[in-house]
């Protein structure tokens, strides 16, 4: 999995996690890191891994033994295991072919119900059809916002939301985790004092009512990264597009970081994707969260300090079997829950992570790749187009269906 340069540095960041697996002294391990990690990214490189989430070549290194790898693996997951399963991928052409087989789904918003505006054609038939059959839904969604008023949104995009049991956002479950008097890891070590990454959209509300309060990145207990549109502190709030845009905002984000990676500042992730379901305001959260991986590791830190909420992660993912295993009325039978998506390593790769099964929906975030449009029924997607896509991608999720289109 090192083959993607993403990785390389994430590699670096667990080495002193795992030296004794490897076998490997302390002096050569931090020696080599040295060697890696003696210069600071520049304004270009930093962009680059915003953008690309690239590390500069100068920071790349060879793929581990076997033996390292295996470690390397463990140390980097969320305290999760993905198992790489062989079972051959089914290419169907509307949901109506795999509904009898489970008793309930797991269904992401953005790239397969909608594009955040408009209903795509037949996904509303589509969850109609779905709760028709009794079948029990729940959404789940990698939005740094809280739930609010998404049913009513859905609604006036003509979904039916009484059929829907619930709606998960990463946002929502990462703040009722701060707002909680009794804080569990790793919520507990990240104090009151926060830098904020925000999407420009009740960051202010989301802060405060958690009883967090802003503080300049000098003073700060911690960073959190809920979207990339503004940089926020006590004093300023600085846009990075717009007509009062600010002309240096990345340069900005990059001192920023590196002032967090300095004093060794943990940061919490509500948003793990990388970009926008439409492909469009990219960079996204996760990606940001990768360049601050990389500058962690520049200065040999070897304690895990990035966390997430989100898909692929498990904390949605137990707050979502736990809602329905309330509509169930038992406790789940994960081999009768499918989850619907449009995101590899977010959708598919979480599925994989939690034991389910997955559809992946082709014409979504990846449907360039894929070769076909985005949102449009219609089309056919080759599986050869798709395995070229999973041996891109360094996790290789495989999902146990591929429909072209959320339809019936």
């Amino acid at each position: 999995w090192m083959s993607d340069g993403r990785a390389a540095m994430r590699a670096m960041l667990c080495a002193l996690g795992i030296v004794a697996a490897a076998g490997d002294s302390v002096q050569s391990v931090c020696g080599s890191l040295r060697q890696r990690s003696s210069m600071a990214f520049s304004a270009v490189e930093f962009s680059a891994m915003l953008k690309h989430g690239r590390a500069p070549t100068r920071f790349t290194q060879r793929p581990p033994s076997p033996a390292r790898r295996g470690a390397v693996g463990i140390a980097c997951s969320a305290n999760q295991a993905t198992t790489q399963i062989k079972a051959p991928i089914t290419l169907i052409k509307g949901l109506e072919e795999v509904a009898d087989k489970y008793d309930a789904f797991l269904i992401d918003q953005w790239g397969v119900m909608h594009d955040g505006k408009e209903a795509y054609p037949g996904a509303v038939e589509c969850m109609n059809q779905l709760t028709a059959l009794g079948k029990k839904v729940v959404l789940l969604s990698n939005s740094s916002r809280r739930k609010g008023n998404s049913m009513a949104k859905l609604a006036k995009m003509g979904f039916d939301t009484g059929g829907i049991a619930d709606l998960v956002t990463s946002g929502e479950e990462a703040w009722l985790k701060l707002a909680s008097k009794d804080k569990v890891a790793p919520f507990d070590r990240l104090g009151n004092k926060v830098f904020v990454f925000g999407n420009g959209d009740e960051d202010t509300e989301y802060v405060t009512s958690a009883g967090l309060e802003f503080c300049e990145i000098q003073e700060a207990d911690w960073i959190l990264a809920r979207g990339m549109f503004t940089m926020h502190d006590n004093l300023d709030i600085l846009k990075r597009e717009g007509p009062d845009a600010y002309p240096l905002w990345e340069r900005e984000a990059q001192r920023s970081l590196q002032i967090g990676a300095e004093n060794g500042l943990p940061m919490l992730i509500t948003n793990p994707d990388f970009v926008r379901p439409d492909g469009n305001d990219s960079p996204m959260p996760g990606r940001l969260a990768e360049t601050y991986e990389k500058m962690l590791a520049n200065q040999l830190c070897g304690e895990r300090l990035v966390f997430y909420v989100g898909k692929p992660h498990s904390l949605v993912y137990e707050t979502a079997l736990a809602r329905l295993a309330d509509e169930l009325g038992a406790e789940v039978d994960k081999t009768r829950v499918c989850a619907i998506g449009d995101s590899m390593l977010h959708d598919i790769q979480g599925a994989m992570r939690l034991g389910i099964d997955s559809v992946l929906i082709a014409d979504g975030i990846h449907a360039e790749k894929l070769g076909i449009k985005q949102g449009v029924p219609g089309q056919t997607v080759g599986l050869d187009k798709l395995e070229e896509l999973r041996k891109e991608l360094w996790l290789h999720p495989r999902p146990s269906y591929v429909v072209p289109h959320f339809q019936w």
